[in-house]
């Protein structure tokens, strides 16, 4: 039986700038690119996802928030960054890929990787206890980090994205097989990938 293990990590861009300096987590940040000769919000970190979104020029983001601060967006040193990510998850398995569809490159600066658990779960004591220790080590690495297992690649990212978030405990899901119907109904259209 398929066992597929969709891996979000929402505030890849900006996790990457400030995994590593010492108190700026808590700081709001927003990465900037060039679009159309302006200045945009690519990607911004927790604090400032409150006030701020990807897309907002930066004069308007500089308006609601007057002490943000800025730094360019590095799309190929994120998609260099989160290939490294991926072949770092080949403990948990040995098929790994990165999710193209949400790559650093989308303009949100989220990223995401595929993990075939199929048959190597029970190496580290359970589904649960794999999704526990691979969030968690990605948590002591400065990600924040979403995880999903499923038997269909559509259920796992579903579930990644868009199961609530309350605990820790909640930033991984177990879908056990057959309920993968029963755990979408819980979530909205959107997770369907359908488009409009």
């Amino acid at each position: 039986m398929r066992r597929v293990l969709s891996l979000w990590l929402p505030r890849f861009a900006t996790d990457r700038i400030t995994r590593n300096r010492a108190g700026s987590r808590d700081k709001p940040l927003a990465l900037v690119a060039e679009t159309h000769g302006r200045r945009v919000i690519a990607a911004v970190n927790a604090p400032a996802a409150a006030r701020l979104t990807s897309g907002m020029t930066l004069a308007d983001a500089r308006a609601v928030f007057p002490a943000l601060e800025t730094m360019p967006s590095d799309p190929p040193r994120d998609a260099a960054t989160l290939a490294r990510l991926a072949r770092w998850c080949e403990r948990y398995s040995p098929w790994v890929a990165v999710d193209r569809s949400f790559a650093p490159e989308a303009p949100d600066g989220t990223g995401a990787v595929w993990l075939d658990v199929t048959g190597s779960s029970h190496l580290f004591g359970g589904e649960d206890a794999l999704a526990s220790d691979l969030i968690l080590r990605l948590g002591d690495a400065g990600y924040d980090a979403h995880a999903a297992i499923a038997g269909t690649p559509g259920a796992a990212w579903a579930m990644a994205h868009f199961a609530p978030v309350i605990t820790n405990q909640d930033r991984w899901t177990i879908v056990a097989p057959g309920d993968e119907c029963e755990a979408l109904m819980a979530l909205p259209v959107v997770a369907l990938r359908l488009d409009r």
